[in-house]
């Protein structure tokens, strides 16, 4: 049994410990001044953070800048940009880390909307395309040379209708002639005994990527952003036109090795089409150039073949000049492109005879743009 005193002093312990609780919690003097004061030092710790040699560090400090919306901080984002490196060999730990920490820093110098030097937007094309183009197409600086080169490089390439959009809004120069230059029409000429039937030909295209489903453990939430070439929920207008480029952009902690795409992008050939239709200011329903076409060829003899193959073919060839014309007269084709911008003429000619005893003749001598596939009985060939 406790002995009287020890029983007072647990009582006069109690006793201060219910007083405590009925006093009223210390709250600041001033809440403005105490808000300050978090804002100054939550500023210092991000600009701390940005300033480390650690990736993860780096990638908290842009998170916490973005945060508190601390755009004076975009100095060191840029700086970060600027020093980034970009190596097309396969990354380690460190640099995938270091390819991480950039996600969370454009996403930064993207929300805050700032101008970022074309020569950093353009370096991370590869890795960042959507980031990329965000931030060329917001820069007050010249970007139409960086955005032909996205335009008119090789499939796969999620960012050529962006480019291309962005080129025809602002009427690049080298535009018009890159489009005529990458451009396709595709023919179908059909050789049928006569009263035969022809045909028609369609298609679509739509693919995607998916990113991990486990988040980076101990790396803060990021906005990572993907090129989307159709109106998705969510979705924001990056460049519009007769063929509009949108971006997604979802915050999350999964940061994503390759860029993702939700692309039920329209067929290249007919964007060109739109893009000339575009730079003239003609209705979209009325093509400059009509990048599918078709033809069919009664079959009589050889050389009947060969003429009205031969006078499709100069059909063709001069309404691909009849647009140079038409477009170096609006100032958008320089004197030398005028002869030397052509589409390519990809003619696949299907031989529908009922009787195929007499081989269809070889055209020769059509222009160095014309293509020739043959299709007879189902076998496909040059």
């Amino acid at each position: 049994m406790l002995n009287f005193g020890a029983r007072i002093g647990i009582c006069s312990a109690i006793g201060l410990a219910w007083a405590a609780a009925q006093q009223p919690s210390r709250v600041p003097a001033d809440p403005a001044a105490a808000v300050e004061d978090l804002e100054q030092r939550s500023g210092q710790m991000a600009k701390t953070w940005l300033q480390s040699a650690d990736a993860r560090t780096r990638a908290w400090g842009a998170y916490l800048a973005l945060r508190d919306q601390l755009t004076v901080l975009s100095p060191e984002l840029l700086a970060i940009l600027g020093a980034y490196t970009v190596d097309g060999t396969p990354a380690g730990t460190l640099e995938k880390d270091e390819h991480d920490a950039l996600i969370p820093v454009l996403d930064a110098l993207i929300q805050f909307g700032g101008d970022v030097p074309v020569a950093d937007a353009a370096r991370i094309y590869g890795q960042f395309p959507a980031q990329s183009l965000i931030l060329l197409s917001r820069s007050s600086q010249d970007v139409t040379d960086v955005l032909l080169d996205i335009f008119e490089r090789e499939a796969p390439n999620p960012g050529w209708l962006a480019a291309g959009n962005l080129l025809a809004a602002r009427e690049g120069r080298g535009f018009a002639a890159a489009v005529l230059q990458t451009m396709t029409v595709h023919a179908v000429v059909y050789v049928q005994s006569p009263g035969g039937p022809g045909y028609g030909r369609g298609g679509s295209s739509c693919c995607g990527l998916g990113i991990p489903v486990q988040p980076k453990a101990g790396w803060p939430p990021a906005g990572s952003y993907n090129l989307a070439q159709c109106g998705n929920a969510g979705a924001v207008l990056l460049a519009g036109g007769t063929d509009p480029a949108y971006y997604l952009r979802s915050v999350n902690a999964f940061y994503p090795s390759t860029p993702a795409t939700c692309m039920c992008h329209p067929d290249p050939d007919v964007a060109r089409q739109h893009y000339l239709n575009t730079l003239l200011s003609i209705p979209a329903e009325n093509p400059l150039i009509r990048v599918e076409v078709s033809h069919s060829i009664q079959w009589q003899a050889p050389e009947a073949y060969r003429s009205e193959l031969m006078g499709f073919v100069r059909e063709q060839q001069d309404i691909f000049a009849a647009a140079a014309r038409k477009l170096a007269a609006a100032g958008l084709l320089a004197g030398d492109e005028i002869q030397s911008a052509r589409p390519k003429l990809a003619i696949e000619i299907w031989d529908q005879r009922v009787s195929q005893e007499t081989p269809l003749p070889v055209l020769a001598g059509v222009g160095g743009n014309v293509t020739f596939t043959h299709t007879a009985g189902g076998q496909s060939g040059t």
